[in-house]
């Protein structure tokens, strides 16, 4: 029996390790709320209320102008229990723990680092900008200009200059790799690329540029028609810093998924701000529409958008607000058409946390919970009399947010 538990003990700590090696989005992005979930002592459940920086106005002049102060606030939600479950025999606890590692730990990391990452892209339809061609690979000609042009769009929201990251699929890392062959490099980077197939550091602004296979794939709405902004439904605005609503007509009547949420829309002479200054972009506002959305028999539909539109003070988003017949333009693609969602991000613009689980006392052959720079995973070995078997089961537990999703931009292929 002593040799289970050295199996097991070595199972959990390689689980984390592996898995920190496996993670790839989780592992660029900001990590520092971990501390506050389910520490023993001291507990504070399953959601964590983390407060946004507030935003102002500039005076002018000497006469006192307070600003509102809204203290936007985002909910993280650590959830969502994973794992991986097997059956073994007896002869497999008692075999080396070299072996167990090779046939059952690793396999088990691999796959748990994918479907966190794979949870963690899916917070692109929280994310408003979008550059690309959806459908349609970067080339020679575009490349470059893509992966430039997501990171002024994180610039131009006030995102620090450091910590930035782009994670592409593999097929679209080949494309650009391809596409930027022939820039200004280094003779060992473009070594790099040669050999390795992948992007050295400090590549066109960005930290590092990775590929995963978890990148999410998005499947456009069946829209149609002629999109206009309809106020006769009411005024289009929205709470300050909270998702807001859009009234819009013109679409084909009676359609189930009309829009689905990951979609993007520009309106027309709405104009994106600079969050600091209020100062006019160069380039319309994108919004994402963040539930699914039909059309009635008139062809009218209410859309719920973030960011919310609101014109004027310090949580201005537009230069102005959406006129009457203003038309709609849609960034996602033809309609049903499916595009890759790679991701530019500044490391705070998501967060990914991980909880320590309780450990159970009673039925167990043996148990290891290990916590390493915030991972953490606990590993339960109990026999099963049914089948006259040990039950071996991996978990852990975690959640992902978007805190800042303007500081982030999608590249969709």
């Amino acid at each position: 029996m002593g040799n289970s538990f050295a199996v097991i003990d070595k199972a959990s700590k390689e689980t984390l390790r592996l898995f920190k090696n496996n993670l790839i989005l989780g592992s660029r992005v900001n990590r520092q709320f971990d501390k506050d979930f389910a520490r023993t002592p001291g507990k504070i459940g399953y959601s964590l209320r983390v407060r946004q920086p507030n935003k102002f106005q500039v005076r002018t002049g000497a006469v006192f102008a307070a600003n509102d102060l809204a203290d936007p606030v985002t909910t993280i939600n650590v959830g969502q229990q994973k794992g991986v479950d097997y059956l073994i025999s007896y002869a497999d606890l008692t075999m080396s723990v070299e072996e167990f590692t090779a046939r059952y730990t690793a396999p088990a990391a691999q796959h748990l680092a994918a479907q966190a990452d794979l949870e963690g892209y899916a917070l692109y339809k929280q994310i408003a900008n979008i550059v690309g061609t959806p459908g349609t690979q970067p080339t020679s000609s575009n490349g470059a200009q893509h992966i430039m042009q997501a990171n002024a769009y994180i610039t131009n929201q006030a995102a620090p200059i450091d910590d930035r990251h782009l994670i592409t699929s593999t097929q679209v890392q080949v494309s650009y790799i391809d596409a930027l062959k022939g820039l200004l490099n280094s003779q060992k980077d473009i070594g790099d690329q040669y050999k390795k197939g992948a992007f050295a550091s400090g590549v066109l602004g960005y930290d590092d540029i990775a590929a995963s296979q978890s990148v999410n794939t998005h499947t456009a709405g069946n829209y149609s028609g002629t999109l206009q902004v309809n106020l006769a439904q009411g005024a289009n605005t929205g709470a300050t810093y909270q998702a807001g609503t859009l009234n819009i007509k013109g679409g084909a009547n009676s359609i189930t998924g009309f829009f689905k949420a990951g979609d993007v829309i520009t309106i027309a002479n709405v104009y994106d701000v600079n969050p600091l200054t209020k100062t006019k972009l160069p380039y319309l506002k994108r919004f994402t529409i963040t539930a699914d959305a039909n059309t009635d028999g008139a062809g009218l539909s209410t859309l719920s958008i973030a960011p919310a539109i609101v014109y004027g003070g310090a949580y201005a988003t537009v230069d102005s607000q959406a006129a009457n017949n203003a038309a709609i333009t849609v960034l996602s693609g033809a309609a049903t058409s499916t595009s890759e969602q790679s991701l530019a991000f500044h490391g705070d613009a998501l967060t990914f946390v991980m909880a320590e689980m309780e450990m159970p006392t009673d039925g167990v052959i043996a148990a290891s919970r290990m916590t390493v720079d915030d991972y953490s995973f606990r590993v339960i070995a109990y026999y099963s009399g049914d089948n006259d078997q040990i039950r071996l089961r991996i978990d852990g537990l975690w959640g992902w947010a978007c805190l800042r999703p303007e500081w982030a931009c999608r590249l969709a292929y």
